[in-house]
């Protein structure tokens, strides 16, 4: 038993050894050619890609009701439709493009 352990022991040393060489070059092409970091870098791109249209578009308006008594009577009922429209006139948006 401990004489085949040795002979894996010294046995290992010589299959790393056969092996040739990685640069630095390939090691990057090989890592960046992976799946995992090319669909990294793609969904990068169309994050970045989203964030350009959405500079460019307003927000959605915004519609509201609201109903109240004045002085408590039936009798006296206010009813208020609103239309709300952000606009940037800061001009932030067009920085953002």
């Amino acid at each position: 038993m401990r004489f085949t352990l040795s002979v894996c022991l010294l046995a290992l040393p010589l299959a790393v050894w056969a092996q040739a060489p990685l640069t630095e070059a390939e090691a990057v092409r090989l890592g960046l050619a992976r799946a995992d970091f090319a669909d990294l870098a793609r969904g990068a791109t169309q994050a970045a890609e989203a964030d350009v249209l959405a500079a460019g578009r307003l927000p959605n308006p915004t519609l509201s009701y609201s109903r109240e008594r004045v002085d408590g009577t039936p009798a006296t009922l206010e009813q208020t439709w609103m239309l709300e429209q952000t606009f940037d006139l800061s001009g932030r948006r067009g920085r953002q493009r």
